[in-house]
């Protein structure tokens, strides 16, 4: 019997159940209780998705014997890839040759799918996965901008598998907040009504579940300035917003004695403060968002003629006065790169000079100043 908990002994099985049991998990392992399908991957001598090793779930699932008899199939190996420097240079191809780049990005990201190995165990270095993520990123309007309707809905599902894949396995908090950045551009590019269809839905739930995994390992380390950063941008997201809050509430309440007296204080603050309070504003965050990529859409086509200038001169007025929202940055300055402020098609690294090419969008409240839509910006081409 596989089922047993806790922690009963695995079963001895003969060669016809282990084939009947991996038919079985490439069929409806995902949807299989974890500890339910970790028990029935090492009985039939099946894949090991690497979800299913979580402390808890083994925990659960197997007796000490098995774990000992498991050691190796129980640990995650993986190869580490990377690719920052090739990255760089598909970022200064994505306007000539962006198909090719597509195709290198999702070749080296997406792993292959086959019935003894659905996925291969890599990761990779944190340079890489930003570089990565920021390509894909970059890339998604370009991809978009006059291709026909197939092409039009392939190229969002493929860029969202590799951003998918880079993040879920990314430990940089770094990552996942670009991650994000990439779900506002694909809503920006396709509309949200396309991120809810499948497959792009389950890719987009794993890329806003990102800051709830890697939130509890920056607590117990004592990293309250990354979780804050994740705090503050998984906001506008109201599930992964949750998950996010639930993560350090089940945190504080399974391990709260053990942390760091500042992780501790953090963890305490943030679940008092940031409940229902916080889940209540998530829907007028977002509404500013929204109306933030309104603000920079009129900018862009103020040239138009004489209506869209008109038309855009009136909106800012009002933006600026009755919702605080304000564009910020002259275009053409020369400033040095901040990835929290800037954003880039090319691969920039922080300090480096670049030129203002589109205002940003902040919103100024109270006391309050957030950035909602990050400033464009291009290298400087060198004397």
């Amino acid at each position: 019997m596989l089922v047993g908990f806790p922690r009963s002994p695995l079963p001895r099985l003969s060669r016809s159940e282990r084939s009947a049991i991996k038919k079985v998990l490439q069929q409806k392992g995902i949807d299989l209780d974890p500890p339910v399908a970790l028990r029935m991957a090492l009985c039939g001598g099946a894949w090991i998705d690497p979800k299913w090793l979580d402390s808890g779930v083994i925990d659960l699932a197997l007796d000490t014997d098995d774990i000992a008899r498991n050691i190796n199939k129980l640990s995650d190996f993986r190869k580490v890839i990377r690719a920052n420097q090739v990255s760089a240079v598909l970022a200064r191809r994505l306007d000539s040759s962006p198909a090719a780049v597509l195709r290198a990005i999702y070749k080296l990201s997406v792993p292959k799918r086959g019935p003894k190995k659905p996925t291969a165990d890599s990761a990779f270095d944190d340079d890489t996965a930003l570089a990565l993520v920021r390509l894909a990123t970059a890339l998604l309007p370009v991809l978009l901008r006059g291709r026909s309707p197939a092409q039009r809905k392939r190229s969002p599902k493929l860029l969202t598998e590799v951003v998918s894949s880079v993040v879920s396995s990314a430990v940089d908090p770094d990552v996942a907040v670009r991650g994000l950045d990439f779900v506002r551009m694909l809503e920006k590019q396709v509309g949200w009504s396309e991120l809810e269809r499948e497959p792009i839905a389950k890719l987009r739930d794993a890329i806003l579940e990102a800051p709830a995994r890697l939130a509890p390992k920056l607590i117990q380390r004592g990293c309250v300035v990354d979780a804050t950063l994740l705090a503050e941008r998984v906001r506008p997201f109201e599930a992964a917003d949750r998950k996010f809050r639930d993560s350090i509430a089940r945190l504080l309440e399974a391990s709260g004695e053990q942390l760091p007296l500042v992780s501790r204080t953090w963890a305490q603050r943030f679940v008092q403060s940031n409940g229902i309070a916080k889940a209540a504003g998530t829907s007028g965050d977002a509404a500013y968002e929204r109306l933030a990529l309104v603000l920079i859409s009129i900018w862009e086509a103020r040239k138009d003629g004489e209506s869209a200038e008109y038309a855009f001169r009136t909106s800012e007025e009002v933006l600026r006065h009755g919702f605080g929202l304000h564009l910020v940055g002259e275009v053409g300055s020369v400033v040095p790169f901040d990835p929290d402020v800037h954003e880039s098609k090319a691969v920039v690294e922080m300090g480096e000079d670049v030129r203002l090419d589109r205002p940003s969008v902040e919103l100024r409240r109270e006391e309050e100043l957030k950035i909602l839509i990050r400033a464009r910006v291009v290298p400087v081409p060198e004397p």
